[in-house]
Order: C-alpha cells, then structure tokens, then sequence
C-alpha cells in the first residue's frame, strides 16, 4: 500500500511524555525523530481531523478516540500518564505514522469516562502551525 493512501484508517495510538522524549524537530520540514516508551492506549477507534483555511493560517486540529479498556483501573492507568504534556503517535492501517505535538507545542489530552455501556474518551482541539508530522527513527 502506498503511504499516500487517503482510506489508511487509524490502527494504534500512543502517548509520550515530553519529560521522557529525546526529540529531533526543525519547523517547517515534514519529518520529526522522536525516541521514548510510548504509552499504547488501545483504542477501539480513532478519529483525526486537520485543517487549514488559507495558507499561513493555522492549522486546526481535533482528535476523539475511544479506548478499548473502559475499567476504572485503565481510566487511572490513563490520567497518570496523560498528566502534563506530551506526543501523539497514530499509527495507519498502511503502515505510515504520524507524530500530534513537538516539543515545542506538546499536546494535552482531555478525558472522558460516560456513557451506556461506560466508555473513555480521549480528546484534543487546538491550532498549531504545523500539521501533523511523519514520524522517522533516529
């Protein structure tokens, strides 16, 4: 499959710490390094959206993902790890993978448990100057 393949559905995402990232970013170039433990939230769906108006505008960025482990425990597990700033890595079903957040606009994940039957919901919105980026081994 080709890595420019617009139906890759999202398979995987994970969270880093920016505490605990070794990060290799320039702006404006479409590639970032990031070595660490990422965090796997196995999510059961995932969905990310990003747009821009007009060029040199910011880019507008929302994501809502639903974890596959609703228990208490993994709720916890989740806001321990997601308490502070961080990346994301979403993995496609292509095998491409793309890094939300540098370590200079690290994200910020909301949390949410609701719902019948129970489910956690992992959110962001924000604007950030740069899209997504592809994320390369160092």
């Amino acid at each position: 499959m080709s890595l420019d393949d617009k139906r890759a559905q999202i398979s995987a995402m994970f969270y880093l710490s920016i505490d605990d990232a070794d990060i290799d970013d320039c702006l404006g170039v479409s590639s970032i390094s990031v070595s660490g433990n990422w965090i796997d939230f196995n999510i059961s769906k995932c969905e990310l959206k990003e747009t821009r108006s007009a060029p040199g505008e910011l880019v507008q960025q929302e994501l809502s993902a639903t974890c596959t482990d609703s228990s208490e425990a993994n709720e916890s597990f989740i806001r321990e790890q997601c308490d502070g700033y961080g990346l994301l890595r979403i993995d496609y079903s292509n095998g491409e993978r793309k890094v939300v957040g540098t370590d200079k606009k690290p994200v910020q994940l909301s949390i949410e448990r609701s719902g019948s039957p129970v489910a956690i919901t992992l959110s962001l919105k924000r604007s950030s100057a740069e899209f997504s980026k592809f994320l390369k081994s160092f």
